[in-house]
């Protein structure tokens, strides 16, 4: 088995090899990350060069229009998700374009933070179950309310590579059998090539010392690819599945 060490430079140089640039215009990059969407293409960017060193990243509207075109509604509730979402990764939004400016010395973790946020505007839209009918991270929120689990949610932490990761809630280590504190992201759609950026999140929050305990709850409601499973193994990362959460709410350890 790889060392966390040898699993951590196999990401960074999987990222590294498989972002496809290309000159659009003089000043305008098209940027083809390695990441998807929810209709299982590659979320794209466009990198504007602007004077004194500025660069603007944008979806040029793609996101919110693509999900417009699909028939989704925004509703009220869901404005205010979009709108949290944007709010925590720092991206602007004007009508349906996202964007943000950077410069070259953010540029990298500024790309990063965009494409998280839109990995999680495409995983906002899709519902937990048909039963329920609410967003997934509401219905975990929900969960843990009823269990009366003390926890913060909407985490930002800084890692080993100084790149900050966002996760969606914390657990105290006074609150689990842990001794450190317990980490958890919450995966509406699991997809292999996302799960890569989400478990490299987890190891270099952990490579600080912070942590040694982070958990996945994943949506199951389709069926997960076992390579998913194998690489939260590899990662040392929980996954837990919402169909049985109650049964697998064991495994945070809760104390008694």
């Amino acid at each position: 088995m790889k060392t966390i060490q040898q699993l951590i430079d196999t990401y960074l140089h999987y990222l590294h090899a498989n972002f496809d640039i290309e000159k659009v215009e003089k000043n305008i990059y098209k940027i083809v990350t390695p990441f998807l969407d929810r209709r299982n293409d590659n979320i794209i960017l466009y990198a504007i060069l602007k004077n004194e060193g500025k660069i603007t990243l944008t979806d040029d509207s793609y996101t919110l229009d693509d999900l417009q075109l699909s028939g989704i509604n925004f509703t009220k509730k869901r404005e205010e998700e979009l709108n949290k979402i944007l709010l925590s990764y720092g991206i602007f939004r004007k009508n349906n374009e996202l964007f943000i400016t950077t410069d070259h010395n953010s540029f990298a973790q500024k790309k990063h933070n965009f494409i998280q946020a839109l990995i999680s505007i495409n995983d906002m839209y899709l519902l937990s179950n048909e039963k329920i009918q609410s967003f997934f991270l509401e219905d975990i929120q929900k969960f843990f309310d009823e269990k009366s689990l003390i926890y913060s949610e909407n985490i930002s932490l800084t890692g080993k590579s100084k790149i900050i990761h966002k996760f969606d809630f914390l657990i105290p280590k006074q609150v689990t059998k842990y001794k450190k504190e317990a980490l958890i992201k919450a995966v509406n759609s699991p997809k292999t090539e996302n799960m890569k950026a989400i478990l490299f999140s987890f190891q270099d929050i952990a490579n600080t010392g912070r942590t040694d305990k982070g958990f996945v709850i994943l949506n199951d409601s389709k069926k997960i690819s076992d390579k998913i499973y194998e690489a939260c193994e590899n990662y040392n990362i929980v996954p837990l599945l919402w169909s049985q959460i109650e049964k697998d709410y064991e495994k945070l350890g809760i104390a008694a």
